[in-house]
């Protein structure tokens, strides 16, 4: 195993014992994409995922407590 090989096993390995939580959520996204399809109408190109990442740095602009990290 080359020296490469060996650190990047060592990564993962310690990868593995980090917590890890998983969330699962639908969003009806019905209104994005008409704004998005009202945007490309005017010769802009918007994407959905343009739009989500736009609306969560203003989410958490105004709710900073949001992007937190637990500490038992």
């Amino acid at each position: 195993m080359s020296l490469f090989e060996k650190g990047m096993q060592k990564s993962m390995t310690v990868a593995n014992t980090i917590p890890h939580l998983y969330y699962h959520e639908e969003i009806d996204l019905t209104e994005c994409e008409k704004l998005r399809k009202t945007l490309k109408a005017s010769q802009k190109k918007v994407t959905v995922m343009g739009l989500l990442i736009k609306t969560f740095s203003m989410a958490l602009k105004k709710y900073p407590r949001i992007n937190a990290t637990y500490l038992p």
